[in-house]
């Protein structure tokens, strides 16, 4: 157990190659006995994730076993999955691609808040196809509970806004029938 101040936290074996089997990271409460405001906006657009997802395999190409992590949002896709990019509205967006349904544990963003609050995530259809209509974003927090979004905009058009409550702890998030494009994921503490 270490004790480290707020920033970014980097482990590694220190001398010989060790075998890692799990990493938690709890956050400490702030005097006064409230835990700090959480805010977190994983776009990726941005251009560290545009280095990360460009690090992991080429544009538009189908990438199997991938796990990325970038500020506290990790992607994992053993099955196939994607990212490319897409102008839509005369605006560029980067996006991952699910390369099918998702669950769990498979095609998944996942993250740990300390405190309850708000998802939002910016998602499309693959395509425009009717019907592809029961696509929707699956979102799973700490009681168990899966909520489930609306039908998803074409691809062709503005990406849809999902808003949901979780309650403080682990979050998945992953495409419920079949494959979606993800933007950006937001969450903000209550």
């Amino acid at each position: 157990v270490f004790e480290v101040a707020a920033g970014t936290v980097t482990i590694y074996p220190d001398t010989n190659g060790l075998r890692f089997y799990k990493i938690t990271f709890t956050y400490m409460e702030v005097t006064g006995g409230e835990t700090a405001s959480e805010d977190y906006v994983w776009d990726f657009s941005s251009e560290a994730w545009q280095a990360e997802l460009a690090a992991k395999g080429a544009k538009n190409a189908d990438i199997t076993n991938w796990v990325s992590t970038l500020d506290g949002l990790t992607w994992t896709s053993t099955a196939k999955s994607k990212w490319n990019t897409a102008a839509i509205n005369e605006v560029e967006y980067y996006f991952i691609q699910a390369g099918g349904k998702g669950s769990a544990t498979d095609r998944t963003f996942t993250f740990t808040v300390q405190n309850a609050g708000t998802v939002t995530i910016l998602a499309s259809n693959t395509g425009g196809s009717d019907a592809t209509d029961t696509r929707r974003p699956a979102v799973i927090d700490s009681t168990g509970e899966t909520q489930l979004g609306e039908t998803p905009a074409p691809a062709s058009t503005s990406p849809k806004e999902y808003v949901f409550e979780v309650a403080a702890g682990p979050v998945t998030i992953y495409p419920d029938t079949n494959g979606l494009r993800f933007y950006k994921i937001e969450f903000h503490s209550k």
